[in-house]
């Protein structure tokens, strides 16, 4: 039942959170994770909270899927996206904060 309802919200919020901007990839401190794995999966308080960090990293981005996974045991979001230079990647999003308590 919460996997639908995640679902159901995500598509919803996606087409809104999607951006055209041309610009490229911006840089990130050294401390923040990048998401490009599990490892290093980026803590988030909520799915708006993935759009928006998708919008400040890779500015012109287009999410095309997101789907629920497991990283370590621990719910996590991952989030397909094609970057504004046209390279695609996946990007992994730590949602064990508000999401399957006991996943």
């Amino acid at each position: 039942m919460r996997l639908r309802i995640v679902l159901s919200i995500v598509l919803l919020v996606a087409p809104a959170c999607s951006t055209t901007s041309s610009t490229t990839k911006q840089s990130s401190s050294r401390t923040e994770p990048d998401g490009l794995s599990c490892t290093t999966r980026v803590p988030v308080p909520g799915i708006s909270a993935e759009y928006a960090w998708v919008r400040r990293h890779y500015p012109g981005a287009q999410v095309k899927m997101q789907a629920l996974g497991e990283c370590a045991g621990a719910p996590a979001d991952e989030l397909y996206v094609m970057t504004a230079a046209g390279r695609q990647i996946t990007l992994y999003f730590d949602i064990s904060s508000f999401f399957g308590k006991g996943f």
